[in-house]
């Protein structure tokens, strides 16, 4: 009998192998030779092959598969498993898409693929791509594979789902998308696959759900969302309509509501343990459901999470007569104060209650603004509510965003008059509302930000303007000592000019050794316009009345007699000294003039040196002092001349009536053009009798 009984469990086993293998079983890596019509076709490595149908099941490695092994191969893949390991989650082995593992060294681009190569997966229906690090599935990853049924796409860090990643899978039965990164999905995310009927995501990032995601899968029998961050099903539920198997263990539901319990009633196993419960009058119809109805809720342990009373109490155990039944308080505010300008902001707000319990803030600009987990929760009541947005002020250049953290509080960076207002803090949840109001103002504080700012400025603008001004002396400096030819840094000195014209410096030597011994005796004084002319020098009252200085002759006698004295020595001397000393004043004054002339040669040349360095304002000063010199020069030629006019007068009305002879004096001018340095020299002559 015990031999009977093994060979039995022989039998069944060998069946189960026959079986198992008819559906996978790969190759270990032998190659089977097969023989059909006398021909012998070699399966490929890691393959089990049907002669029959020439169909292969295969399975590989990541890092050993290759589409070669199937390109010109009579050979039609059916079933196909790629899976990996701890080495292939190295970064220099993340893939961008399932196409391009499948079609990995094809040779080709992806964009260029061939017909053999797309003929390759023309028969597949079963595909299993499990640990192997793929970041998105593309629209394209699955437009080569008309005929898949089943698709596993398990632990593979995927992200992100394209809106239409399975248009082209009009046949898809199994979707298995569990140890993932998915935490969004998108509207008509399944929209095509009018023929799925089990949907597997655990373990993703899923918080909100909602109809728009599911449309289309009216066929759907599986629906398994095990630990994820659900905390509504409210919102998706009612869609399901053929649903039998449900199951949302380890989400984070607060609270079924009446209507969603009695959807759940029409599905035939359903899991919702490992749930934070919160057993208040708001849960009363599940709990009362889940006492009566034993089969549709599969597991019997599911507990309450709260109210503290109710804690780690049993569904079956907790007397829903005796519930707990609290609304919500909002118990605290930030206070109201004025806020400095372009501050950030942070308003906090404690809100108590049963559970589920939200949040939000209505602003003074009449906008509301809530978390992303209070919207979850109230998807109903606060689904027109924002959960940040950006104010742009064009006329500051300043951004301003406000969003609420999930722990309610609300953020307000670089707070403005814009925001200044009545703040309201609201508290919901299924029993009730509650709210509280706050007043925010505005202040820019000038005194203690601006004062400071305006002393700074106050002190780099004196420091640029002393800086400024020593630059502008050593400037200066530089400009009239370093670059001057021929003065020093004071001024130029008469003696100290240097006389170009040959004629003038034989002339001056002969001047200064006639006068040698006269000029040194007499004091010059520069003329001065205002003042009277000088008086002659020899031309007086008692001169003129003193008869031993000049007599009238009365008879030829007399006049031969006045004529021998005046052309006697001593008055002859006289004259001769009287005009030298003329002539000598004369030529000092046209060596003066001419010192001038120079003096004001060189500060023309400084000037035009000061041009080039301080601009056109410069000019106007110069022309101003070129004018105010020569009308200095002559001046000084005019009272030369009158000196030598009044001393000539003095000469005449020396003698009386008496006659002088003919006389010339010559007078000599000298002119320099300030802006070409030019001299002119001018000789005039002055014939007296």
């Amino acid at each position: 009998m015990e031999s009977h009984h093994l060979y039995r469990m022989f039998l069944l086993v060998l069946v189960t192998m026959v079986t198992v293998g008819a559906v996978f079983v790969p190759d270990t890596g032998d190659t089977d030779t097969l023989n059909k019509d006398e021909k012998y076709i070699t399966c490929p490595t890691g393959c089990s092959c049907s002669i029959d149908e020439m169909t292969a099941q295969c399975q590989y490695s990541v890092f050993n598969y290759s589409i070669l092994e199937f390109i010109d191969s009579e050979w039609k893949v059916t079933r196909l498993r790629i899976h990996g390991d701890s080495l292939s989650w190295n970064s220099e082995n993340t893939r961008k898409s399932v196409t391009e593992i499948l079609f990995k060294h094809s040779g080709n681009d992806v964009e260029v693929l061939t017909n053999k190569d797309i003929q390759v997966y023309s028969e597949l229906t079963h595909l299993d791509i499990s640990y192997v690090p793929i970041q998105k599935i593309t629209d394209q990853d699955f437009g080569y594979i008309p005929k898949l049924q089943l698709l596993t796409l398990t632990n593979n860090n995927i992200s992100e789902v394209a809106s239409n990643a399975f248009k082209n899978l009009y046949d898809l039965n199994v979707l298995n998308l569990d140890g993932n990164h998915i935490t969004t999905l998108s509207d008509g995310q399944f929209i095509h696959l009018e023929k799925l009927q089990r949907l597997h995501m655990r373990s993703n990032g899923l918080s909100v759900i909602r109809e728009s995601h599911l449309e289309g899968l009216d066929n759907l029998v599986t629906l398994d969302l095990q630990n994820n961050h659900i905390q509504q099903i409210e919102t998706f539920v009612q869609t399901l309509n053929g649903l039998e198997t449900f199951n949302i263990q380890r989400n984070s539901i607060v609270n079924i509501d009446y209507k969603s319990v009695a959807k759940l009633l029409s599905f035939h196993h359903v899991y919702i343990d490992g749930n934070p419960f919160w057993c208040t009058c708001s849960l009363k119809h599940l709990l009362s459901v889940y006492k009566v109805d034993t089969s549709v809720f599969v597991n019997r342990d599911v507990h309450c999470v709260g109210p503290k009373e109710l804690e780690h109490v049993r569904f079956e155990d907790v007397n829903v007569d005796l519930l707990p039944c609290n609304g919500v308080n909002v118990t605290a505010v930030s206070h109201g104060s004025s806020l400095i300008y372009q501050s950030d902001l942070v308003l906090d707000c404690s809100v108590v209650g049963d559970k589920p319990l939200g949040q939000y803030w209505i602003t003074p600009w009449g906008e509301s603004f809530t978390s992303r987990s209070a919207k979850s929760l109230f998807p109903d009541e606060l689904k027109d509510m924002k959960l940040s947005d950006s104010y742009y002020a064009l006329n500051l250049l300043v951004t301003s965003k406000v969003y609420v953290s999930e722990n309610g509080s609300l953020h307000i960076d670089k707070y403005r008059g814009y925001f200044a207002g009545d703040y309201t803090c609201v508290g919901i949840n299924l029993v009730g509302v509650s709210n509280k109001t706050l007043f925010l103002g505005i202040e820019t504080k000038v005194r203690y930000l601006y004062i400071s700012s305006l002393f700074i400025g106050a002190y780099c603008s004196g420091a640029m303007l002393g800086l400024a001004v020593v630059v502008g002396t050593i400037r200066l400096f530089v400009n009239k000592c370093l670059h001057s030819d021929q003065c020093n840094c004071c001024c130029c000195r008469c003696d100290d000019v240097e006389i170009i014209d040959e004629k003038f410096k034989i002339e001056e030597q002969e001047i200064n050794v006639n006068c040698a011994s006269s000029i040194d005796t007499i004091e010059y004084i520069d003329y001065d316009p205002n003042q009277s002319p000088p008086n002659p020098p020899v031309n007086s009252p008692m001169s003129r009345l003193s008869p031993g200085v000049c007599r009238t002759p009365n008879s030829e006698v007399e006049d031969s007699e006045d004529q021998s004295k005046v052309s006697s020595p001593p008055i002859w001397d006289q004259l001769e000294e009287v005009r030298f000393r003329l002539r000598c004043g004369a030529e000092r004054k046209i060596r003066k003039v001419r010192c001038h002339v120079r003096n004001v040669t060189d500060a023309g040349s400084m000037k035009i040196r000061n041009i080039k360095d301080a601009g056109t304002i410069k000019i106007q000063h110069i022309k101003e002092t070129g004018s105010n010199a020569a009308s200095k020069v002559k001046n000084h030629v005019t009272s030369g001349m009158v000196q030598v006019k009044y001393g000539m007068q003095s000469i005449k009305e020396f003698c009386g009536t008496g006659d002088m002879g003919p006389g010339t004096i010559s007078m000599v001018s000298v002119s320099t053009d300030v802006d070409t340095k030019e001299q002119v020299h001018i000789v005039k002559s002055h014939t007296f009798v």
